[in-house]
């Protein structure tokens, strides 16, 4: 059985597969995991679940990172669902 700690740090720990990537930053809970990219930035709970490879890709909010018609955009920004309604 895991203790409480294991399981918080599973819940919460962002860029929990990132082995490969440089100089990436990520905030919140699940926020950045899969990317092996450089320079990439997650901030708020789930911001860049689409990324892997890109590089320099700002995600901002709820929201994967990428375009819908290019993908995983070098150099670029995402900003959407910043705000939690009730």
């Amino acid at each position: 059985m895991q203790t409480a700690t294991e399981i918080l740090r599973w819940v919460v720990q962002p860029l929990i597969n990132n082995v490969s990537g440089d100089g990436n930053t990520a905030i919140g809970v699940q926020a950045g995991v899969d990317i092996t990219g450089d320079g990439d930035t997650c901030l708020g709970t789930s911001s860049g679940f689409n990324i892997t490879t890109g590089n320099n890709i700002n995600a901002i909010g709820v929201v994967g990172g990428t375009s819908t018609n290019l993908g995983q955009l070098d150099n670029s920004c995402y900003i959407d669902n910043i705000l939690e309604r009730e």
